[in-house]
């Protein structure tokens, strides 16, 4: 569908590669395809985030974890993945991230964490191509708040699971 929706858009070809970010070996496989299918990069746009819920933090290590596989390692590889073709094309890297990642808020504390990881390993990154004279841009992208019917229904849901007395 989406492939379909791009080329009515007006794109001259559209492709698509199936899979979880989960897995850093899949992030890497997606550079792979691309610098097949492309012959190179000159641009990685970093846009991707597993499901997490809206709530207190519930003590589940194991959905850290895997939030942080799909949120902040897949970047991670999915960057040192591209970085030779970036470096070649004197491209550019745009993560998109969340101010969960610049200011702490309740109910988010999973995803919070994985932003914050992004923020700090981007914003280290940059310097260091800085100090190395690598021509890699990297932009960071720091959305708030999308209107979803999901985000308007967690804080309802919170106060009637724990009414204010």
């Amino acid at each position: 569908q989406v492939v379909r929706r791009c080329l009515e858009l007006g794109a001259a070809s559209a492709r698509f590669v199936s899979g979880s970010m989960e897995d850093t070996a899949f992030a890497q496989h997606v550079v792979r395809e691309a610098q097949t299918a492309l012959g190179g990069l000159d641009m990685l746009i970093l846009n991707h985030v597993g499901a997490s819920y809206f709530g207190f933090f519930d003590g589940d290590v194991e959905h850290v974890r895997k939030l942080l596989e799909i949120n902040f390692l897949s970047y991670v590889a999915m960057t040192t993945s591209a970085l030779p073709m970036l470096k070649e094309s004197e491209g550019s890297i745009v993560v998109v991230s969340s101010m969960a990642g610049k200011v702490g808020f309740p109910f988010t504390v999973p995803y919070s964490a994985t932003k914050f990881a992004l923020d700090g390993f981007f914003s280290s990154l940059r310097q260091e191509f800085t100090i190395q004279s690598i021509n890699v841009s990297i932009t960071l992208c720091i959305l708030g708040f999308i209107d979803t019917g999901e985000s308007r229904a967690g804080p309802a849901l919170l106060r009637a699971q724990h009414p204010h007395p």
